[in-house]
């Protein structure tokens, strides 16, 4: 007689082990976020119990759907919040995973947690540069969390919200939502979330152009999150001061306050924020002449990228290093810096930088003369940035065909250009946009003889810019002086 063959269950075992691998992702994250050397050790821990931890997670999804496995796969979508941005594919793997957690917190009725998993599926789509799916969930977010009575997470999807949108150009609307987060904030008694609709708030208004109100919001920010100690966050507020400084022209002092944001990321092993730091260096270095530094920073911000696997930092830096070369008139070397950074783009998903490289390579065709593979790159630019609603794209590739059809004789089409970027600039609000507008469509005006309408603009365009205080404001001034005294007689 053959013996009685015993089934033995082995889900008790398949969850005992998902719970020991998801805890030991909680505590490399734990570690992770102390920064400094631990930053390194719980990456470490993190890559050693990887395989470990995607059995788990593939074991989970497989199962019937039940008190257990829901926990676990909420608790595993935590476990991994920070440094998952950093280890998983978005597309493939982090975005999957929230779905899969979002299902579980919805089954297992615990709405909060429902509320953070939209948010954090809007960030995702947000950085494929799908900024209109992450206006999708961040509004669901928000519906949620006032159905609950969740005033951090109605914060939260209020700023998240207003960055979508700022995304895709309309930054007045991005203003009215981190406004709302901002009052939702004071009325709580939050002030690291105050801080945070500052920072917000002074983004916005450095990209509608206001670079003063933009400083005065950036360093509340910054004196907020100093009274938390934050050296983090402190160190993400100096940059974007630095930022607003530059836009103003004031390169040496922008440069002092990336100093001051690399000194903090580097003590405290913040690689993500000492590569953001290395970046703008080096593009504020561009500015001030100085290219064989830039590229020294830009190939450390390269470096460290790649250190991270953090590809949207790798083709960030291969962008800005293809602009340095252009700059220098290797152009060979540019392409390929710039190809590179579209192909990483497109492997990402992220359509909205995908234009931007497009961009960048019509730009580097168009400095060698060819005008017209620079229309087809910019056309291409166009189409992408009109399907996926980037305004602001949309209004900055309407300036560049602008100057390539000047550029082959056909004035009549590039007027017609500035005009539609100059009527964008407005809609949304970009006091910068339409001032640098104004003024490439104002020297325009002067070549076809139009001298009245030309100064118009041209005019418009100075007092931006002396309003702000920018260093250009001086050469723009004696343009206009050298204008009407060449047309004393028409004007």
């Amino acid at each position: 007689m053959l013996p009685m063959r015993i089934q033995i269950d082995p889900r008790p075992v398949q969850l005992r082990h998902a719970r020991h691998y998801i805890a030991l992702a909680a505590e490399a994250q734990n570690q992770y976020l102390k920064g400094g050397e631990h930053a390194g050790v719980g990456l470490s821990l993190f890559d050693r119990d990887r395989n470990n931890l995607d059995v788990a997670h593939l074991w989970l999804c497989t199962q019937a759907f039940g008190t257990n496995t829901d926990d676990l796969l909420i608790s595993e979508a935590n476990a991994t919040a920070h440094i998952g941005e950093l280890r998983y594919s978005i597309l493939h793997e982090r975005i999957p995973q929230l779905e899969a957690a979002l299902a579980a917190a919805i089954r297992l009725q615990r709405y909060h947690a429902a509320g953070w998993f939209l948010s954090n599926l809007g960030n995702a789509f947000a950085d494929l540069g799908d900024a209109r799916t992450a206006i999708n969930f961040y509004q669901h977010h928000l519906r949620v969390a006032r159905e609950i009575g969740d005033r951090h997470g109605e914060g939260a999807a209020l700023g998240n919200l207003g960055t979508a949108y700022k995304n895709l150009g309309d930054v007045a609307k991005a203003v009215s939502y981190y406004e709302q987060h901002l009052l939702v904030a004071r009325e709580i008694g939050d002030r690291h979330g105050e801080g945070a609709a500052l920072g917000n708030l002074g983004t916005a208004y450095k990209n509608l152009g206001d670079v003063s109100k933009a400083i005065d919001c950036y360093q509340r920010s910054l004196d907020i999150l100093r009274e938390f100690g934050d050296r983090r966050a402190e160190g993400n507020a100096l940059g974007n001061l630095g930022l607003a400084y530059a836009a103003r022209g004031e390169f040496h002092r922008a440069m002092d306050l990336y100093e001051q944001q690399l000194t903090i990321t580097h003590m405290l092993g913040d690689q993500h924020g000492e590569a953001q730091a290395l970046g703008n260096m080096g593009l504020t270095c561009r500015s001030l002449g100085d290219t064989g530094r830039a590229i020294i920073l830009h190939e450390q911000h390269l470096a460290l990228a790649r250190e991270l696997n953090n590809r949207r930092g790798m083709s960030l830096a291969l962008g800005n290093l293809g602009a340095a070369y252009a700059a220098l008139g290797e152009v060979a070397k540019a392409l390929d810096l710039y190809q590179q950074a579209l192909s990483l783009m497109r492997t990402l998903g992220d359509r909205r930088a995908e234009g931007q490289a497009l961009g960048n390579i019509g730009n580097l065709y168009l400095s060698q003369g060819d005008t017209q593979r620079a229309i087809e790159l910019y056309q291409q630019r166009l189409a992408l940035a009109r399907e996926i609603g980037d305004r602001h794209g949309e209004a900055q590739v309407l300036g560049n065909l602008g100057v390539a059809y000047k550029n082959i004789g056909n004035v009549s089409q590039a007027i017609e250009l500035y005009s539609q970027r100059l009527t964008i600039a407005r809609d949304l609000g970009d006091r910068r946009g339409e001032a640098e507008t104004a003024w490439n469509y104002g020297l325009l005006l002067l070549d076809i003889g139009d001298v009245e309408q030309a100064l118009s603009h041209l005019t418009d365009s100075l007092a931006f810019y002396e309003a702000i205080g920018h260093s250009r404001a001086a050469l723009m001034s004696e343009t206009i002086i050298r204008v009407r005294a060449r047309h004393s007689l028409n004007v």
